[in-house]
């Protein structure tokens, strides 16, 4: 077996407001309480498992996926009147996408927070 990413925990103020917004902006979807988290599923191998936290330690994220996924997603961030932007350093110019650089080479990238401030990406390498 390859070695493959199974989970995180990731921190979050408010676990209700992060589930909202991973279902509804992102398309993920919400499987339920296990002990002490609230389980995002991001996809059939991977998951994020929420926690509240007062003051979390803030990351970063980056999905990658096919080009109408990513066009979706992008038009609930502007539609909903999220702020944006086109690169880690350009997250509220409210412009988008931007070129960046992922796992597999050159991106199409969209970067924003999260309700708890998270730096999240949404990336495609489908022109």
């Amino acid at each position: 077996m390859s070695v493959r990413l199974d989970h995180t925990i990731h921190y979050v103020k408010d676990r209700g407001e992060t589930i909202d917004f991973y279902t509804k902006v992102l398309g993920f979807e919400h499987r339920g309480s296990l002990g002490r988290f609230e389980v995002i599923v991001v996809n059939d191998d991977f998951t994020i498992d929420l926690v509240a936290k007062e003051e979390p330690e803030l990351r970063h994220l980056a999905f990658a996926m096919d080009r109408e996924r990513f066009e979706q997603i992008f038009e609930r961030l502007e539609s909903g009147g999220y702020t944006y932007g086109d690169g880690p350093s350009w997250m509220d110019n409210m412009r988008g996408p931007g070129r960046s650089t992922g796992t597999h080479g050159t991106t199409y990238s969209v970067y924003f927070h999260d309700p708890s401030g998270h730096q999240l990406e949404i990336i495609t390498y489908e022109e």
